[in-house]
């Protein structure tokens, strides 16, 4: 478990640094571009349809209020934080020798 704690702590900063570091280059890989989409995908759907109402309303057109998508602004951060539960329970689970090498022990 003492080996498993740097990684564990490193993960604070970003689902998917923990297995960066411990060598697990694919899976630390696809859970912070997975991280960083579900940060784009909520920032989109927080700034366009504020963006869009402005639009509207500068070309003389009234306000639609019914242009915020509610359940995509719900979905984003709750993938968010099942990709950094994921990344947890990964590094929890794996083997405690050096965490992610893949090199034999030659002693």
């Amino acid at each position: 478990m003492n080996k498993k704690i740097p990684y564990l702590a490193v993960n604070l900063i970003a689902p998917g640094v923990g297995q960066l570091l411990a060598k697990k280059w694919i899976l630390g890989s696809l859970m912070l571009c997975g991280s960083i989409l579900c940060i784009l995908w909520f920032t989109w759907e927080a700034v366009y349809p504020i963006y869009r109402n402005m639009m509207l309303i500068l070309n003389g057109y009234d306000m639609d209020y019914n242009i915020f998508n509610v359940r995509n602004l719900i979905l984003a951060p709750v993938f968010l934080i099942l990709i950094w539960i994921i990344s947890y329970v990964e590094l929890m689970i794996s083997k405690d020798d050096d965490a992610g090498s893949s090199k034999p022990d030659l002693k």
